[in-house]
Parts: C-alpha cells; structure tokens; sequence
C-alpha cells in the first residue's frame, strides 16, 4: 500500500505541476522587467555625486510611480467588471493598491516642494502614511490567509474591524509622532527620508515587524495545510481502499489509471477541502478565490519589505554615497513604488476574470449569444420528458446517422455536428413535426432535456444554420 501510495502522489504531483511550471516560466519573465530596469539604470551612472544619486531616484520614482498607478487603475476596472471587489481577500489588495497610489501622489509632491517647507509638510503627511498603510495591510493579507486556510473565511472576515482601524490608525499615529518629535532634515539626500533618523527608526521597527510576521504566518500556513492535506489524503476513502480501485493499482491499464488518479485528485483536493473546511494555499476559499495569487503577491509583498529593511539599515549605519548604496536604493525605489505593478502582474490577467468575460461581450455584440439556462430532471414538464424519452428510445441514432457530420466554419471543423436546420428537415421528413414551428418546439424540448446542445453551448434551439451536437 506504501507503494501504492507514492506511485499515487508522484502521478498527482506530475498532473498538477507541469501547468504551474509553464506558468511560472512566463511569470518570472514578467517579473524580471524591474530587474531589467534596475539593471539598465545603473549602466547609465557614471558617478555617485549627491546630485546625480538625486536625480536618479527622482526619475526612477516618476517611472515607477507612472507604471503602478495605470497598473492599480487597470486592476481596480477589473476588479469592478468582475464584481471581485466584494471578496475579502480583494478588498484587502484595494486597501494596499489605495495606499500605493496615495505614495506615488506623495512621492511627486515631495520631489516638487524641495523648497517650500509648508507644502513639504503637507507631501509628508500623504506620503508617509501611505508608505505605512501599505506595508500594514501586506501583514493583514498575510494574517488573512493564515486565518481562511486554517481556521476559515469567517475567522478572517471577524477581524476585519481591527485590520480597517490598525491598517489605517497606526500609520496616521506613526506620522504625528514624527511630525511632534522630529524637524526636517535640510537639504535632505533624498526626500523620502525627510525628518532623519527618527523617520528611519520608526520605519525599521515597521519594517522588520511586517516582514517577520507576514513570513511567519506564510511559513505557518504552508505547514498547516501540509498537514492537514496529508492527514485528508491517507484518511480518505480512495488511499484506504484496500479494493483493486485503489489509484496507481498495477490491475488497471493505463487508460483507467490516469482517469482515477485525475478523479481522485479532485475528489481528495479542493472539492473535499472545502466540504470540510480544509484548503490549501494553491486551492480555493469557500467564496471561490484562489488563494495561489495572493500567496503569490504577498511573497512579493515581502520581498519589497525586505529591501527596505535594506536601505534602511544602510542609512541608519553609513552615510557615504557608494555604488552599491546607489543600487540597493533604486531598488527599494522600484519594488516599494513597484508595488502597483506586482499586484498587476499577478491579478490583471487572469482569464476568468476579464479576458474570457470581455471575448463573450463582443461574441454577445457581434453574434448576438446568449445565456443558455438549463433545467434539471425534475423541473422538465411531462411533456417534454414524453418527447425526449420517445426521441432517444426510437428516433435518435437514426437521426444521428442522418443529419450529423463535420463542419467547418472559418478556421475551425466542428466534428460530429448538425445544424438546427438540419435536425428541423430530418423531423418533418419522419412525421415527428407538422410544421417548421413544431420542429423548433420539438428541438427546444430535446435541448431542455440536455439530449442535444449548442457546440459552444451559446444559443438555444433555432431553424438557423447554427451548430448543435448530440451529448452523450
């Protein structure tokens, strides 16, 4: 049964890995654009004067900053045509794509108010905060997911109040502790730093406490849900069977074999995680949201933290301008400002959430497709559970050998098609329908029954050139 149940894992880990493997490749393509920025910006220094390093990072924050906000508008009109704003999980990625924003905002103002101490302060004040905010709700999304995967949704959801107060509060506080105890420093190397060591301190102890925390409740889940998936797997009833249907049994051939393994793996991964309150990372919450992206984000999240404990520790420790000074802070520029452009690499393209619902808006506009609503058994009228079960018993491979062939249409061959045209000559032709009308009622009852479907399952039954398939 040992046996039995490695061959059972490795072929599970073979069906799930190869599409996560393909997918990180053009992942990590998409991510190595900021180190591939990073990486032409510092070929083009020369020197490490205190103007030149100024107007680096000046330019480098107007780039990245230009970058994260079309990125977060993109990913808030997603979040909008998708309705996904009402996730828990999303409106936390809101809270940090707002704080972004409010950065970004603030980061230009301080760059444009060097000499305007009224309106530095001013910039301080949206800036500071924001920087705060983002990386607070980057702790709570990481404590979220801790919660929906171990304990469940509604465990999260119960904390939402302290997350909304704290994510917001304690940067507000952090601010005014600065602004009471501290001057600005004149002229500041960079104006991110405006009031010196105490803003530096302030952030470190943030800083230091988001990234463990966040990297304690990531490791803490992934163990959990180790666990727990472990314990599902060997408990459930496919691994104990102790019957020849156990998946990876040398009495099956190859063709049962990869059926069984697939079944199995559904029936042991997310469908009976969630019927038991057990998920894992790279599955689905109970509202339907998987989870892999956001442990994604925040692993990015993280990282964008650690660089700037980074920087933080260098200036708190050296003052001299150095090249490597130089890159670890266009850097902490790109993946701190950058943090618009994480979340749209990881959240802007997922298929289910727009491309698939925008390819159906111009199929609905162009071709006039429509919601195809199908009865169950039980909702079907006598009548048409009469014709059906008359159709299949006597007519139906008959009609089949009649009407079905391939079909092409533009680029593509549809096999083992008919038209709704087609099937309405055929049942005039055998006395089924007295009429055209009769035999669109006649086939609307056959598609209500589910004996016959749209091949793209996009319109009902009509006496129209269109394509239908016989289901099986």
């Amino acid at each position: 049964n040992s046996k039995q149940y490695r061959m059972y894992m490795c072929n599970i880990s073979t069906y799930v890995c190869s599409p996560k493997a393909a997918s990180s490749v053009v992942f990590g393509t998409i991510l190595s654009a900021p180190i591939m920025y990073l990486s032409a910006r510092m070929v083009s220094i020369n020197t490490v004067e205190e103007s030149h390093f100024s107007r680096i990072i000046e330019q480098t924050r107007l780039d990245i900053s230009v970058v994260s906000v079309v990125g977060i508008l993109w990913v808030y009109f997603i979040f909008l045509l998708s309705k996904k704003y009402k996730s828990y999980t999303h409106i936390i990625v809101m809270h940090i794509m707002a704080a972004v924003v409010f950065m970004c905002i603030g980061g230009q103002l301080l760059d444009h108010t060097e000499n305007e101490p009224y309106w530095q302060y001013l910039s301080f004040c949206i800036f500071f905060p924001s920087v705060m905010a983002s990386r607070m709700w980057t702790a709570w999304l990481a404590l979220s997911l801790f919660l929906i995967v171990v304990i469940g949704p509604h465990a999260a959801e119960k904390a939402w109040l302290p997350f909304l107060f704290s994510g917001w509060g304690i940067p507000l506080l952090l601010t005014m502790i600065i602004i009471c105890v501290s001057s600005a420093t004149s002229p500041p190397v960079d104006v991110s730093f405006l009031f010196g060591n105490t803003q530096l301190i302030l952030s470190f102890v943030v800083l230091v406490a988001v990234f463990f925390t966040g990297s304690a409740f990531l490791g803490l889940m992934f163990i959990v849900a180790r666990k727990r998936r472990k314990k599902t797997l060997i408990n459930g009833s496919t691994c104990t069977s102790e019957n020849a249907n156990f998946p990876g049994s040398p009495t099956k051939n190859k063709g049962e074999l990869t059926s069984s393994i697939h079944s199995s793996y559904q029936h042991s991964g997310s469908s009976l995680h969630v019927q038991q309150g057990i998920i894992t990372p790279w599955e689905y919450d109970l509202n339907g949201t998987q989870l892999s992206k956001f442990v994604i984000l925040l692993l990015l999240l993280l990282f964008s933290c650690l660089v700037g404990i980074m920087i933080v520790v260098w200036k708190l420790t050296y003052e001299e301008i150095t090249g490597v000074y130089v890159a670890v802070n266009v850097l902490d520029t790109v993946t701190n400002y950058g943090q618009g452009f994480f979340i749209f690499i990881v959240l802007a393209f997922e298929k289910n959430w727009f491309w698939n619902a925008l390819y159906r808006k111009i199929r609905q506009f162009f071709f006039h497709i429509e919601e195809v609503v199908v009865l169950s058994e039980e909702e079907l009228s006598p009548s048409v559970k009469n014709i059906c079960n008359t159709f299949k018993t006597h007519h139906i491979q008959h009609c089949k050998e009649s009407i079905v062939s391939d079909k092409r249409y533009l680029l593509r061959v549809y096999e083992s098609v008919f038209t709704g045209c087609d099937l309405v000559d055929w049942l005039i032709e055998n006395h089924l329908a007295i009429s055209r009308e009769d035999a669109v009622h006649y086939g609307t009852s056959l598609l209500s029954a589910r004996v016959i479907a749209h091949v793209l399952e996009e319109h009902y039954f009509y006496d129209e050139p269109l394509f239908y398939k016989f289901l099986k």
